[in-house]
C-alpha cells in the first residue's frame, strides 16, 4: 500500500537504486535478527554497549501537493455502468527528521538529515463497457 499518511520515517525498497548500507563502527560485533509478521518486516540489532544514545527529531511534513484529477479508464472487462477503483488518490510531499548520535561524553558524534518525497497520486477508475443482454420477456 501507499504510505498513508507520509511521514518520512518509513522505508522502502525501489530495484535499480543503492540498498540500505551501514558501517559498525561500534567496538564489539553486531547481532542482527529479523522477522517476517504479514506485511511487516522488522529488524533487530544487538551489541554491546559503548555509552552513546540516539535522537530523533520529531518528522516535519512540508510541499504538500493535492492528488491529480482522478482517471476513467474504459475498458471491456467489466459491464456497462459499472465502475472499479484501482487506485486511491493521496497527496504528494516532502518529510524530513534529523537523526542525532551523542557520545558518552555528551558530545556530539554525528548529525543526520533523513528526507524522503512523496509523489501525489491520482485515483484510477475502470468503467466497464460491454453490454449486457437484457432477459427477453
Amino acid at each position: 500500500g501507499y504510505y498513508e499518511p507520509p511521514v518520512g520515517m518509513d522505508a522502502t525498497i525501489y530495484e535499480g537504486s543503492p540498498d540500505f548500507k551501514f558501517v559498525n563502527d561500534t567496538p564489539s560485533n553486531i547481532l542482527i535478527q529479523s522477522r517476517i509478521e504479514g506485511t511487516k518486516i522488522t529488524f533487530e540489532m544487538y551489541g554491546k554497549k559503548d555509552g552513546r544514545r540516539s535522537e530523533m527529531s520529531t518528522p516535519s511534513l512540508y510541499n504538500i501537493v493535492s492528488p491529480p484529477e482522478a482517471e476513467y479508464i474504459r475498458t471491456d472487462t467489466l459491464p456497462e455502468g459499472t465502475t472499479k477503483q484501482t487506485e486511491k488518490a493521496h497527496s504528494g510531499a516532502d518529510a524530513s527528521f534529523v537523526y542525532t548520535v551523542i557520545n558518552a561524553d555528551g558530545s556530539v558524534k554525528g548529525t543526520q538529515t533523513f528526507k524522503s518525497h512523496y509523489q501525489p497520486w491520482r485515483a484510477r477508475y475502470l468503467v466497464g463497457t460491454t453490454k449486457v443482454d437484457q432477459p427477453s420477456q
